[in-house]
């Protein structure tokens, strides 16, 4: 499930060019490229398209969706429900690790949030695209305070969310 957040990425990126890097990689998972037998392989164990996977020395729990038996969308909940750490200090150390393999993120943005009491925090989400238009995201907040999200999309996916944003706009009546 994609959560509000990230579909609003989604939207963001609709209009970026940028590359930084010649092919998104994460763990041996390739956008349209790995097929569901070698997702099956890399997970520590799976349940059909859920996976618990090892990322950056985290054990997380994970969901893929397949096109064409390629992987197109690959996410993970960054939270403490497997370890002992924040969704903040994952978030801190999948960002410095990814910066070290791909370079300076292509996209970084953070944004002040509030929870129903009123307390701000600070959302940060930062991405790497590659030249084949392969997005890979996470962001230190997603959905709630307590958990981040690790998302990959392939550039098939991606233009399909550009298509389902410009029919959104071409509906729209002002």
């Amino acid at each position: 499930m994609i959560r509000k957040p990230v579909i609003a990425m989604l939207y963001l990126y609709s209009s970026l060019v940028i590359a930084s890097t010649e092919q998104i990689e994460v763990i041996g998972l390739t956008p349209s490229l790995t097929t569901l037998a070698e997702y099956k392989a890399i997970a520590l164990s799976n349940k059909g398209t859920s996976a618990l996977m090892e990322i950056g020395g985290y054990k997380l729990i994970c969901s893929a969706k397949f096109r064409n038996d390629t992987l197109d969308e690959f996410s993970c909940p960054l939270n403490s429900d497997l370890t002992k750490d924040s969704n903040l200090v994952i978030f801190d150390t999948l960002s410095k690790g990814f910066t070290e393999k791909f370079g300076p993120p292509t996209f970084t943005v953070e944004a002040p949030i509030r929870n129903r009491l009123g307390v701000e925090y600070k959302s940060s989400q930062i991405s790497w695209t590659d030249t084949l238009g392969n997005i890979l995201t996470i962001q230190s907040i997603a959905g709630r305070i307590d958990s981040g999200m690790l998302l990959m999309l392939s550039s098939e996916k991606m233009k399909e969310a550009t298509a389902l944003k410009s029919e959104k706009d071409s509906n729209r009546k002002f």
